[in-house]
């Protein structure tokens, strides 16, 4: 029953009426059901496209998914249940207003702590042309860095974010690669440059994977207040899509 006082019909209004306070007062980025408008989509997954704060190390790792049974009375049996390591990354947020804290915040609510996974690129030169890439190619070439000599395409290193000085950016899947006869490096890539690319006008080419945060406790430390300067440090773990369709199903 509800307190005396409290007339039924009037609920409804009264729950909107203070849901559009709160967003007129901004509280309503706490939700983690909101767009996250200021990120680039790829393949149905955002795109984390801020380059981490480097103050501090940004160290990197990888993880593997250990099942361990041990009755206490012989040898422990322990199995890798995924069969493959996860890297793990550390990321640095350091915001300087309202506006970019509030990015934030909306970012750290829609990621939902482990639950939701985004492409992270690495940030760095991974590759770096030698040449323009013509109208309608599909490859490019690259300095030689071992990367058909180590297995071309793995997890990690199959997928591209290509940063432009205008910051714009490009995505490609990286299909197979091929050592040139003047020992650099070809890069085939599933869709073509439609307009090309001069070398010019790229900022950096760096590889890219789909990751979750490895933590469902993120902190937000405060130097001031909302519109003075905030850091978060967390950590990213691979979470490559590896599932597959069985025939019939």
């Amino acid at each position: 029953a509800l307190p005396s006082g409290i007339d039924l019909a009037t609920v409804p209004l009264r729950l909107a009426q203070t849901h559009s306070s709160l967003e007129q007062t901004g509280v309503a980025y706490n939700n983690s059901s909101l767009p996250v408008s200021f990120l680039d989509s790829y393949k149905g997954f955002n795109v984390i496209t801020d380059e981490p704060d480097r103050m501090e190390s940004l160290d990197l790792g990888s993880e593997r998914l250990v099942d361990d049974l041990d009755a206490t009375v012989g040898i422990p049996i322990y199995g890798d249940t995924a069969g493959i390591a996860f890297q793990t990354r550390a990321y640095r947020w350091v915001t300087n207003s309202r506006a970019s804290y509030e990015s934030l915040r909306k970012l750290l609510y829609t990621l939902a702590g482990r639950f939701t996974a985004m492409w992270l690129p690495s940030f760095n030169d991974d590759l770096i042309l030698v040449s323009d890439v013509a109208a309608g190619a599909k490859a490019m070439k690259v300095e030689n860095i071992g990367f058909t000599d180590s297995g071309d395409p793995v997890e990690g290193r199959k997928y591209l974010c290509i940063f432009f000085a205008d910051d714009t950016r490009l995505y490609r899947q990286i299909t197979s690669s091929a050592i040139t006869s003047d020992g650099n490096e070809m890069i085939y890539v599933d869709r073509a440059f439609y307009t090309g690319v001069p070398k010019a006008s790229v900022l950096r080419i760096s590889f890219m994977q789909l990751c979750r945060l490895n933590e469902d406790r993120i902190e937000i430390a405060h130097t001031t207040d909302t519109r003075g300067t905030a850091t978060c440090k967390t950590t990213f773990r691979a979470a490559p899509n590896l599932r597959q369709v069985k025939s019939g199903i």
